[in-house]
């Protein structure tokens, strides 16, 4: 009997993976990762971001009762009371796992919602501070738009 299921990987992907990642952090800590480098690495905008953790928060609410239908009209009931008693019988050893499972998820969705909120306002407060080297840079001896900025922050 051969396996169902085959996973073929070889060092060459992991070493491949590990060279991109290296790339990455060698470009972030030189300083030249630029405009929107999370973007870049995750792939991810902020409403695709928005959208993983509704699906974090989704599947934190995982129901181990749920009963999976069958559309087959003769085989079908068959399915679902065999999915019963096996739920049935198996309760006692899967509850406590799915509740694991579940208060990962939960717990991962705030991580990543407060993660995400925090991405937000420091690129926020980048833009800012952006525009007021900006504002520098086209008037170098002129230092109270920057003093300006300064005193409205109470920095």
């Amino acid at each position: 009997m051969g396996n169902l299921i085959t996973v073929e990987g070889s060092a060459a992907d992991v070493q491949e993976l590990l060279r991109e990642v290296g790339e990455c952090v060698a470009r972030w800590e030189a300083g030249s990762s630029g405009r929107g480098a999370v973007a870049r690495v995750t792939g991810l905008s902020a409403a695709e971001m928005d959208a993983l953790v509704q699906g974090l928060r989704v599947k934190a609410r995982i129901d181990g009762n749920a009963i999976i239908h069958s559309t087959r009209p003769r085989l079908g009931p068959a399915i679902i009371r065999f999915q019963v008693a096996l739920r049935r019988l198996t309760w006692w050893f899967l509850e406590p796992i799915l509740q694991q499972m579940r208060a990962f998820q939960g717990d991962s969705a705030l991580a990543i919602a407060a993660l995400a909120d925090e991405n937000r306002l420091l690129r926020r407060e980048l833009e800012e501070l952006r525009a007021v080297v900006e504002g520098l840079a086209r008037s170098p001896g002129d230092s109270r738009a920057y003093e300006g900025k300064v005193k409205a922050d109470g920095s």
